[in-house]
């Protein structure tokens, strides 16, 4: 029973994982901001925390984040 429970953490930490950096790595190659600006960026998005943008997003960096969003609720 214990196993699979630490599975499943190491899954869903992985996936958060995988989630902020390649949500990074979008922000990075679409609206071309720095690495720590990226990272806050993709942070405040899944966590829903809405401090509002780092910078001004142009349509893609929006779509970007739309595409974000759901994506933490699974």
């Amino acid at each position: 029973m214990n196993s699979n429970i630490y599975k499943r953490f190491l899954t869903d930490i992985c996936y958060l994982t995988a989630l902020i950096v390649f949500g990074s790595l979008g922000f990075s190659l679409i609206e071309h901001w720095s690495i720590l600006d990226c990272l806050f960026m993709t942070v405040i998005t899944l966590t829903t925390v809405g401090y509002g943008e780092v910078h001004h997003l142009d349509n893609n960096g929006k779509i970007s984040s739309l595409e974000a969003s759901p994506k933490i609720a699974k």
